[in-house]
């Protein structure tokens, strides 16, 4: 029971750990995404 519960918190912190990261690499990869666009769009 104890290994179950381990298991269960060590996999919440993952996700978490996970959506983290990727909400971060969205936000970074969409500004980068915005910049040349409008960049693009200027010339």
């Amino acid at each position: 029971m104890q290994q179950v519960f381990l298991l269960l918190f060590f996999l919440r912190s993952y996700s978490l750990w996970i959506i983290t990261v990727t909400s971060q690499f969205l936000t970074f990869f969409l500004l980068d995404y915005q910049q040349k666009l409008s960049i693009y769009l200027d010339r």
